[in-house]
């Protein structure tokens, strides 16, 4: 009997964290579309001068070392963010094991190709 209390109140408990209505959870999905509208922004905007700069050569490799960094800080803000937002709304991973290895895969390349290129940057500017 004493058992089966316990699991009932476990039960309600994760099921009151799982409230999509969460204040706590809204306040952090809003801020993650507010974070990617951001990066989304920023990141088209430096693309679009470094394409517009297409014919100064004395930059060209820089810009293309920017370019290669802007180009993973969307691909970070268009396949990360989404499933991090549906994570914090549930508050559980709700999306499957292929997404779940995607997700992870995407994030550690893009981890990766982030700072490596930050490293490349710093070798070039020195």
């Amino acid at each position: 009997m004493n058992s089966f209390k316990n699991e009932t109140l476990l039960a309600q408990r994760n099921t009151s964290y799982s409230d999509p209505g969460n204040l706590t959870s809204v306040l952090h999905a809003t801020a993650i579309i507010f974070i990617m509208v951001v990066i989304i922004v920023g990141n088209v905007l430096v693309l679009l001068v470094i394409y517009r700069q297409r014919t100064r050569a004395s930059s060209r490799a820089a810009n293309m070392f920017i370019a290669n960094l802007a180009v993973v800080d969307l691909s970070i803000a268009l396949l990360l963010f989404p499933f991090s937002m549906v994570t914090i709304l549930l508050q559980r991973w709700a999306l499957g094991d292929a997404a779940c290895k995607f997700n992870g895969a995407t994030n550690m390349t893009a981890g990766a190709a982030s700072i490596l290129t930050m490293a490349v940057i710093s070798i070039d500017r020195y």
